[in-house]
């Protein structure tokens, strides 16, 4: 028996279908931010106030030949320093007024979730700056033409093993591209996985190369049709955080918030004073990859 044309539908019941709100909130994912926890961190100096840091430099004394019955050859080598300047300011700030959160969804915890949120992003303009430095060491392997092969990776290491620059704190900054697709396709290659231990300050890392840990992150850029990288020893490059919260210990990223009442309306800020320099140029290599 035929019924006709007459169904209820989801359209003529489309005033009695609930269009639901999930508790759940899908948040952005973020970057790891690494350079920071590798790099020399001379926070310390300015801890109790200062723009400045200014990092003597020793350099080698010179063997001269003893003659007998003459005086001896006085070394008198001219020192210099690295001065790291405290100039950046950034900050992240967002106000949530009262009749807006009145209204949003209790669930979210939605000023808890964006604080967490503007302390990364302030954070990672740090991370920045210092991969930033990465294009300004003189020593380079690799080019924007080619993948990165097993003769980039092993004149990378000569550029630092010729400048003695200690084997313990060195690592790789590559790319994932340039780590899946680029490194692990060198077949005469061994990416070793988790057996050389797990230093701390190195949380992160994916493997070695030729002893070397290698971590990833995805904030590396590209430039000039290069995607950057770098082989570093730690002390390559250096940062400082500003005194921002005025208190006995130099912080990293300053959180406050403070109700307005003129906007009824929470106005929270995170910022980060910091600067950063290269330290020694002859113990970092830029690494380039095509992109």
């Amino acid at each position: 028996m035929a019924l006709g044309t007459g169904h209820q539908t989801t359209t003529t019941n489309a005033t009695l279908i609930p269009e639901v709100w999930s508790a759940q909130l899908n948040d952005f994912f973020r970057a790891n931010l690494r350079c920071a926890a590798f790099f020399e961190d001379w926070s310390e100096d300015v801890a109790e106030g200062g723009d400045i840091v200014h990092v003597p430099t020793i350099s080698e004394m010179t063997a001269n030949d003893k003659v007998v019955g003459s005086e001896v050859t006085l070394n008198a080598q001219t020192q210099g320093t690295v001065d790291l300047t405290i100039n950046t300011h950034k900050e992240v700030s967002f106000i949530i007024e009262d009749a807006v959160k009145s209204k949003i969804k209790r669930s979210y915890r939605l000023q808890e979730q964006y604080m967490k949120n503007a302390g990364y992003t302030v954070a990672a303009t740090l991370e920045d700056a210092l991969i930033a430095l990465f294009a300004s060491f003189s020593q380079t392997a690799g080019t924007s033409a080619s993948t990165l092969g097993d003769s980039d990776i092993r004149t990378a290491i000569a550029y630092l093993d010729a400048a003695n620059v200690p084997m313990e704190d060195r690592a790789f900054f590559l790319h994932p591209n340039v780590i899946w697709n680029q490194v692990m396709g060198i077949d005469k290659f061994t990416l070793v996985q988790n057996t050389l231990g797990a230093d701390p300050v190195l949380k992160g890392q994916v493997g070695y190369l030729y002893g070397i840990p290698v971590i990833s992150t995805s904030r590396l850029g590209v430039t000039a049709d290069s995607r950057n990288g770098a082989l570093a020893h730690k002390s390559a490059l250096a940062f400082a955080t500003g005194n921002i919260a005025g208190g006995t210990q130099a912080g990293t990223v300053r959180m406050q918030s403070s109700y307005l009442q003129e906007y009824l309306g929470e106005l929270v800020t995170a910022d980060i004073i910091f600067g950063v320099i290269e330290n020694r140029d002859t113990s970092g290599v830029y690494v380039r990859a095509s992109s």
